[in-house]
């Protein structure tokens, strides 16, 4: 026993350790990559101006790019300190648990009084990292706008944080969590058999709940990305023939189209896989008490088991391996929007070349039909995340009772 739980927190241990360098590369890439940013930006505009560096960057940290860069360092550098105390407190916590010698009682006790403020570093670390997404909006196409440039910021924000979530999500559930579970599974394999098919069976359990749990987080994050994108289309496109006309709308269809494999992948998760761990999970507790009444021999000679050839737990790693990779591809993609102007940019460019007048920018784009098929589409992704959360939650109600009863 003592061996089995010490390699239950050895994988608790790598679990931690995968989050904290997940953390803390993503902080260093924001680093990074902000400092490159203006660092290149001040060399460009220093060759045109003929200034020296120096007084370029004096200069371009007093627009707002100067302000966003000095958040992003903050902001990456608090994460960064954060993740490291959060590491430090978690490991302690974990360690502790491996001495048994200690009072059962009092270690109890004592996690119960150390538990807050890991969970409060962790949501200190998003609400920091939702500031520093927040910086990429006060400078992307919607700020440039006229018409309410406040609520296009603001859309733009709710958009990639959406994204955020559920790509996000995705990545820790297939780069830390089941990395984890398979690392697990492979330590108790090597320690107990026994204590390795009752792995099995819980980590299908807490797969089976996990799923629709996810579900909902999806589910809330598809409904945003779609509303506030289709927003965001009707601001800077102003019409449907700019999505074919314009370079901005090409390479938007390219990450709609990128997108909807990602949709397709969940749907089969939340539809066809979760019944298969929940039928996994059954059977495998059925079996599991028939092997405590039943010698091993019986069970051999009888070759009669039930349990399904294929683990949904290897085919559920690689269908959410595919899911995150081509999260990737869409972060990709839309990197490249960031660089592009849209319509309405360029439009509010050429006139200011031309000397024209300006009075339009100022208004609202036309409200003509691809604004009525923008409030249709919405309506329809609105209605359809509706259904799909509340599908979520009764699943995962009908999730727990049917594996409580079976378990009883």
């Amino acid at each position: 026993n003592y061996k089995n739980n010490e390699a239950e927190d050895g994988s608790s241990l790598q679990s931690l350790r995968r989050l904290f360098i997940l953390l803390i590369a993503c902080s260093l890439t924001i680093l990074i990559t902000a400092s490159s940013l203006i660092y290149l930006q001040t060399l460009s505009l220093s060759s045109e101006l003929g200034l020296d560096p120096s007084t370029t960057f004096t200069i371009l940290t007093s627009t707002s790019v100067g302000p966003v860069w000095i958040l992003r360092i903050i902001t990456s550098s608090i994460i960064v300190v954060s993740s490291v105390l959060y590491y430090i407190l978690e490991k302690k916590k974990i360690k502790k648990t491996i001495e048994k010698d200690e009072d059962h009682t009092y270690n109890k006790q004592k996690k119960k009084r150390n538990l807050s403020l890991p969970i409060a570093l962790l949501y200190f670390i998003i609400l920091i990292g939702a500031i520093s997404v927040f910086s990429n909006s006060v400078v992307s196409h919607s700020a440039a706008l006229s018409f309410l440039p406040s609520l296009a910021i603001s859309i733009d924000w709710l958009h990639f944080m959406a994204v955020s979530i559920w790509v996000g999500g995705l990545f820790y559930i297939s780069v830390v969590l089941l990395v984890t579970i398979r690392s697990s599974r492979n330590i108790t394999e090597s320690v107990n058999q026994e204590k390795h098919e009752t792995n099995k069976i819980r980590n299908t359990y807490f797969l089976a709940v996990l799923l629709p749990y996810f579900s909902l987080i999806a589910t809330i994050s598809l409904g945003i990305i779609g509303v506030t994108g289709l927003y965001m289309a009707w601001i800077h496109l102003h019409t449907a023939g700019a999505i074919f006309d314009t370079t901005y709308g090409n390479v938007l269809i390219i990450k709609l189209s990128a997108i909807l494999p990602m949709v397709m992948l969940g749907a089969y998760h939340q539809l066809r896989l979760h019944n298969s761990l929940i039928l996994v999970a059954k059977i495998g507790k059925e079996e599991k008490k028939s092997n405590d009444k039943r010698t091993s021999a019986l069970n051999t000679s009888s070759g009669n088991s039930t349990t399904p050839q294929v683990d949904p737990f290897t085919k559920f790693s690689k269908t959410i391996r595919i899911e995150s990779f081509i999260g990737i591809v869409v972060l990709f993609i839309t990197s490249f929007l960031t660089i592009t102007s849209p319509p309405s940019v360029s439009m509010a460019e050429n006139s200011n070349l031309n000397g024209t007048s300006t009075a339009t920018e100022n208004e609202m784009p036309s409200f003509d039909s691809f604004a009525i098929l923008a409030i249709i589409l919405s309506a329809a992704i609105l209605t359809g995340s509706i259904v799909s959360f509340v599908r979520s939650k009764r699943e995962i109600k009908k999730t727990i009772y049917s594996l409580y009863r079976h378990d009883r």
